[in-house]
């Protein structure tokens, strides 16, 4: 199966054999994930983590480039653990908005461990999840066909102003 079968406009490229330590970092899958979140926490994108370093900004060249006016072009570095099981260390690049820890801005030329917690650049805020890293349970369903629909409130409404 070739990369194209995987995913629709991509191409494989031939790079010739890999060394076995790398074939295994590769069977692993992504070492992590970067994920943008929406003002009430719900996942907009999500982007694989296969090498350290990971530059983030808007310009094309970033390994995650967001789109929002208040990032800089090369905003914040994602430097590769100090061992296996350790977080990433953030560094903030200068500009004019800054970046944020949780609370905690983020200084340019101070590396900071990323121990969890949401990293805000402009308007966005991203999350890491690391490889290995425990997953929140499932959610049940709610049952359908239980409540008012968004259709049935608007009809009620109607039929509440002609009447």
């Amino acid at each position: 199966m070739s990369g194209s079968d995987i995913w629709p406009g991509t191409a494989e490229a031939s790079v010739g054999p890999l060394e076995p330590a790398r074939e295994e970092a590769a069977d692993a899958g992504p070492l992590a994930l970067v994920e943008l979140l929406d003002r009430d926490g719900t996942v907009r994108q999500a982007w694989p983590v296969q090498a350290w370093p990971v530059r983030v900004g808007r310009a094309i060249d970033n390994t995650i480039v967001l789109d929002d006016p208040a990032v800089a072009a090369y905003h914040l570095r994602l430097e590769p653990p100090a061992q296996a099981g350790e977080a990433p260390k953030l560094h903030a690049l200068p500009s004019l908005n800054g970046a944020q820890l949780g609370r905690q801005p983020l200084v340019p030329g101070e590396p900071r461990v990323w121990t969890g917690g949401l990293v805000r650049l402009g308007h966005s805020q991203l999350r890491l999840r690391l490889r290995g890293e425990a997953l929140a349970p499932e959610r049940l369903l709610a049952p359908v066909g239980r409540g008012a629909t968004p259709a049935v409130l608007f009809l009620l409404v109607m039929l509440w102003e002609l009447g």
